[in-house]
């Protein structure tokens, strides 16, 4: 770990916030998908003769990006990749390493930059609870409901999430998202409203725009936050994005490109353990 003189502990909680509510979901919610329906009409959305609903445009999704029945290979995985951010208007740069179980279970480590100072952060999200180790210090983070996506496997969620019988659907007018063609689906469901958008060509999940808040300033605040996911490849039968980038009211403030992912059968929970104050982040000795 490095301490740090120039910067405070609040900048540095600020940042392990951001990263933590920019890559999270925390949605409870039994979702479960379903993937055959019964249709007499065209599958494809160029159809000009049918207008398709928005539970089929979102069935559409799951199966573009490889079908209910791939999704849980998403649950387990190791993830690394590059952050490019701005917090509190610092410009911040790193590369994170993900660890994840899902749903309840998240171990990031993350070597940062930020305002021209290095660290080393790790996170730990253990079904309800999250600590966090900044400049040696542990803090924990209030959780109200499990940890249940980071990025990519948020995707996968978020597609579940909208095919629960508990979110309402409703089908809005095409737009260009992310410099694509998509079309939209307004989702509801136990009181949060988002924008999910979908490339009208391909299917895939182009992201989704909604109402959050943030504590800026040391108040808490209501942003539009946008989602974008970008560069698509297929990697064990599953569309994966290998670009998210984050916005908000407008301004982008965190672009993560994944440089390696690798799904996994099993993780020891061991190490999704609570960390000691002043344990370094690049070993995993004390898990042992």
């Amino acid at each position: 770990m490095v301490t740090f003189s120039g910067i405070s502990n609040h900048t540095f909680t600020v940042l392990a916030c951001t990263l933590l509510a920019t890559t999270l979901g925390s949605c409870d919610s039994g979702s479960q998908l379903v993937e055959d329906r019964t249709t007499s009409h065209p599958t494809t959305l160029a159809s000009c003769e049918y207008e398709p609903s928005a539970f089929e445009i979102v069935q559409r999704a799951v199966q573009a990006h490889g079908g209910a029945a791939a999704f849980s290979k998403a649950e387990k995985a190791e993830v690394t990749w590059q952050m490019d951010g701005d917090f509190e208007g610092m410009t911040g740069t790193g590369i994170v390493k993900d660890t994840f179980e899902f749903p309840g279970y998240l171990r990031r480590e993350a070597s940062l930059e930020v305002g021209g100072q290095k660290a080393q952060m790790l996170s730990i999200s253990n079904q309800n609870r999250t600590w966090s180790l900044i400049n040696r210090r542990l803090t924990e983070f209030p959780m109200k409901q499990q940890v249940h996506a980071a990025f990519p496997q948020s995707v996968f969620f978020s597609l579940s999430v909208m095919c629960d019988s508990g979110t309402t659907l409703t089908k809005e007018a095409d737009q260009v998202y992310g410099g694509k063609l998509a079309t939209v689906c307004r989702a509801e469901q136990d009181g949060t409203t988002s924008l999910s958008f979908f490339d009208k060509s391909s299917g895939l999940y182009l992201g989704d725009i909604s109402d959050v808040k943030i504590t800026k300033n040391h108040k808490d605040v209501t942003v539009k936050n946008e989602i974008h996911y970008d560069d698509y490849r297929k990697i064990d039968g599953l569309m994966v994005p290998m670009e998210m980038r984050c916005l908000r009211d407008g301004k982008e403030v965190m672009k993560m490109t994944i440089q390696d992912i690798k799904f996994m059968d099993k993780i020891d929970r061991k190490i999704f353990a609570k960390p000691k104050e002043g344990f370094d982040s690049q070993s995993r000795d004390e898990d042992k």
